[in-house]
């Protein structure tokens, strides 16, 4: 029969060893800081439609693939704010018209948590996409 005092020698390093584990393991996050942390990396934007079109309102990256993710619609001569944008990366936006034409701005950034207000006037140039390769 062993002596308690050889079972205690025997099981303090699992002890120990569970003990450094668990004070090394990241715990689960606080929500109130992951939902703040992603909300920092967002923009809003606003689009003021002077046109008589519905629009749709898009992005994609500027640079590497991706396909146009769309945000918002906005009604003809009416004002509307957009689901947030990333933010701190270069984007191409787009009003895409009902009938397929569209108006694409030049890349940009935006700052992490920047509001801005996309005017688009009523004699606003839509054109045909170009095609793709």
């Amino acid at each position: 029969m062993r002596s308690p005092a050889f079972a205690c020698a025997r099981a303090w390093p699992l002890v120990l060893a569970m003990a450094c584990a668990r004070a090394s393991a990241p715990g689960p996050a606080d929500p109130g800081q992951e939902a703040e942390r992603h909300r920092a990396a967002l923009a809003t934007i606003t689009v003021q439609n002077a046109t008589a079109h519905h629009l749709r309102i898009a992005f994609w990256p500027a640079t590497g693939p991706g396909a146009p993710v769309v945000v918002g619609t906005v009604g003809p001569d009416s004002t509307g704010t957009l689901a947030p944008i990333p933010a701190g990366e270069p984007l191409i936006l787009a009003a895409l018209a009902e009938d397929s034409t569209r108006l694409v701005l030049a890349p940009r950034s935006f700052e992490l948590g920047q509001r801005w207000t996309w005017r688009i006037p009523a004699d606003a140039a839509f054109a045909a996409p170009a095609p793709s390769r």
